[in-house]
């Protein structure tokens, strides 16, 4: 927000006007990458959690291939856009990639954490002392990938909406999800 402070419309101006540039498609590829990986990641702690049960990852990985697939659409959408991120046809692609993404994100969280919370559960009622450091709160919300799947759903609520907040969003995201 320093580059360009007197760009017409100011620095958000600037980001629609050139979104599509190739330098910017060089950082929303990897992006979109690590978006895959990340998924990824949730998926086998899922599996792992869940036992290592092969038939568990039916639901997820259908999921991820759609998520796959909507990022691909993205990607090749995005540079042939006559506008900018925020052209009708990037948005609808862009929702139904960050919508896939995310819903993949909250199922997974929310098994992660009830599988914990049992976990949990069994390991007081055998003696509330051990497991408590391993089965905390904290645990379950890095474990479960929680803080990603609400920045997420946010950002997907304020970017379907067109909201300004979308802008302050938008770049955290990739942070949020490492």
């Amino acid at each position: 927000f320093i580059d360009y402070r007197n760009y017409p419309g100011g620095p958000n101006q600037f980001t629609i006007d050139f979104y599509g540039t190739p330098i910017n498609m060089m950082c929303f590829a990897p992006y979109t990458l690590m978006t895959w990986f990340a998924d990824g990641l949730v998926i086998f702690r899922f599996y792992v959690i869940f036992d290592r049960l092969p038939w568990i990852l039916v639901l997820p990985l259908c999921i991820y291939v759609g998520t796959v697939g909507a990022g691909i659409a993205v990607l090749i959408s995005l540079p042939n856009s006559s506008d900018s991120f925020w052209a009708t046809k990037v948005v609808k692609l862009g929702i139904a990639y960050w919508a896939i993404s995310a819903g993949l994100n909250i199922i997974l969280t929310a098994c992660i954490s009830a599988r914990l919370l049992i976990a949990r559960r069994r390991i007081n009622a055998i003696d509330s002392r051990f497991g408590v450091r391993y089965i905390s709160v904290a645990a379950m919300l890095v474990e479960s990938a929680a803080l990603y799947s609400t920045w997420a759903l946010v950002f997907l609520i304020t970017y379907a909406r067109n909201s300004p907040v979308q802008n302050l969003l938008l770049p955290s995201l990739g942070q949020v999800q490492v």
